[in-house]
């Protein structure tokens, strides 16, 4: 028998792999910018992204597929943690990983 894991056991299981000094999606940038939610409908395959949810990072992927309205994404976890299918009516938030070499934390 296989057992599922529903998109958020999996996020909230990855808390535990996380490093604590993230910033989350109310961080400012060093300029005083707020960071921004991606366009779910702007996403690309092979995209690299990180995940909000309620304010907080619950981990990164790279996005694997995606519904042309903006509504599901699919994103392959790092480190192995499998698949996972969000929904924007959930409240997740994506956004682009800081480029290397940025102040900000990672």
């Amino acid at each position: 028998m296989t057992i599922r894991l529903s998109p958020a056991q999996v996020l909230n299981g990855l808390h535990f792999h996380l490093q604590t000094n993230r910033r989350d999606a109310a961080s400012l940038h060093g300029g005083g910018q707020q960071l921004q939610c991606l366009a779910w409908d702007s996403l690309f395959e092979g995209e690299r992204v990180e995940i909000m949810h309620n304010g907080k990072f619950t981990g990164g992927g790279t996005v694997d597929a995606f519904m042309s309205d903006g509504s599901t994404v699919w994103i392959w976890m790092n480190g192995g943690h499998g698949r996972v299918m969000l929904l924007s009516d959930d409240g997740y938030c994506l956004r682009r990983p800081p480029r290397s070499g940025s102040t900000e934390a990672s």
